[in-house]
């Protein structure tokens, strides 16, 4: 039997929703619902009515509601349990990590790098992942932490460490007539064209839906050099991004001004709820909270320019 199966059951019978369900597994709804055919196949007898949009559970569904709780909380409790053997017999140091492509921005891979030195016996594995599936990779059991957003987590899905809070910052040509501003509100906005990072759009345009409209996103990137690119040749976008972002890229031809209302984007270091950290995880994450992230930040700015200048 797949626990995969048990948990889409389970946790669309806990929350009698599909897609919350998706969105708390992180697989999409289709999945979820190929799941829950399966395990009715193999068992031979339905678990849910269905009707249209809507379900109740049947009364085997019910029964096995009861009996699947009980086997997901032993197999979470196993899981524990192993990785607790895995670590005193096999003697595991290695640190895994995943997160967008925003680490080297903040300066995670040099506060990666400064903790390796003092513990040379550290293996690293870090991978860099789309900001849509970092949770995902994270909640797959692979890695021990993910540099993400806070705003990303579900607190009953996920614990974290704060690393640094940022706030967003409105970039636009020297030739525009807003470059004359001292700071922008939303209503600037509006009606405007939009340049965002795909890690920004979902935030961006709910801060602005409370405001009555919807953002007119001309283009999306995550790459600082193409946004400002297009900003020169296309004078009247106004490219959206946190402030760290765009340390690296001051220019001549553009112009970064204060973004009001639109909020912060603070960055964490979560791993999941049920997870016993490994010694070397905890090391790092006292290690972080002993420096400054604005150092690390620092450091990689200097080593941008470095490399230009050679």
């Amino acid at each position: 039997m797949d626990i995969s199966r048990l948990k889409s059951f389970y946790m669309v019978a806990t929350l009698g929703n599909f897609s919350e369900a998706a969105d708390q597994l992180y697989i999409a709804q289709s999945t979820v619902s190929k799941h829950i055919m399966s395990l009715e196949q193999e068992l031979g007898i339905p678990l849910l009515y269905r009707n249209g949009k809507t379900f109740a559970l049947t009364e085997a569904g019910k029964k096995m509601l009861r009996y699947y709780a009980e086997i997901l909380e032993v197999y979470d409790k196993s899981l524990i349990a192993l990785e607790e053997i895995k670590r005193k017999e096999y003697n595991s140091y290695e640190l895994k990590v995943v997160g967008g492509n925003r680490m080297s921005h903040y300066g995670l891979i040099n506060s990666l790098a400064a903790f390796m030195r003092i513990h040379p016996e550290v293996k690293l594995n870090i991978d860099d992942a789309a900001t849509k599936n970092v949770l995902f990779a994270l909640n797959s059991g692979d890695y021990e932490l993910a540099f993400c957003r806070e705003n990303m987590l579900d607190v009953n899905t996920f614990s974290w460490q704060h690393y640094m809070q940022d706030y967003y910052i409105a970039t636009v040509s020297v030739e525009s007539k807003l470059a004359k501003r001292d700071a922008l509100f939303l209503s600037d906005l509006k009606g405007k064209r939009i340049i965002l990072g795909s890690q920004d759009g979902e935030h961006c345009q709910r801060v602005c839906a409370k405001e009555g409209y919807e953002l007119d996103i001309e283009f999306e990137t995550n790459d600082p050099a193409t946004a400002i690119e297009i900003l020169i040749s296309t004078e009247d976008c106004i490219y959206i991004a946190p402030k760290t972002v765009m340390l690296k890229y001051p220019g001549k031809l553009t112009k970064q001004i204060p973004l009001k209302g639109m909020g912060d984007c603070s960055y964490v270091l979560a791993w999941r709820k049920k997870e016993v950290l490994s010694k070397c995880a905890k090391d790092y994450l006292a290690y972080l909270r002993s420096q400054s992230a604005e150092l690390f930040i620092q450091e990689s700015l200097e080593r941008k320019i470095s490399i230009q200048n050679v």
